[in-house]
């Protein structure tokens, strides 16, 4: 089972909240840097590697269902149970250059697979593999965050 933080803070934009998600410890924009360096060199957008920031948590966090598969806003979905985690973090335009996953709920788990950026298709974030939370920690994260916050 793989562990899950929330986390609300201070965009470094502007002065606006977002949510950080912590995967078994790391930072999923930290996750995702070293996987997008050689894409974005390889397309001359240099400079792009990791950058994101964290959805509002308006729109995220509970009484939103959006982790949860369940989109609070069109522009963070990318079809049927595909939503965005994490968003440009320099053009201020919702799910613009996200990174998206499908979400499953079965049982007594939450699964978010499939990550990928819909801008970019061809762009393979497979390494990561799938991501599986028990259902109880899972909600725990999502009210902590709002505690937090």
């Amino acid at each position: 089972m793989d562990d899950i933080v929330f986390q609300t803070r201070t965009s470094s934009v502007e002065d606006y909240q977002v949510v950080d998600i912590y995967l078994n410890g790391w930072n999923l924009i930290d996750l995702l840097y070293p996987i997008e360096v050689p894409l974005t060199t390889d397309e001359g957008l240099t400079g792009l590697a990791g950058c994101y920031e964290g959805l509002p948590p308006l729109l995220s966090l509970p009484p939103q269902q959006h982790f949860w598969g369940i989109p609070a806003h069109d522009d963070y979905q990318f079809g049927q149970q595909r939503i965005s985690l994490l968003e440009n973090g320099q053009s201020g335009i919702p799910g613009e250059w996200s990174i998206a996953c499908d979400v499953e709920v079965t049982g007594e788990h939450i699964s978010w697979k499939n990550l990928h950026k819909p801008q970019r298709p061809d762009w393979d974030y497979s390494s990561l593999g799938t991501f599986r939370f028990d259902l109880v920690h899972f909600r725990d994260a999502l009210r902590a965050a709002l505690q937090l916050g």
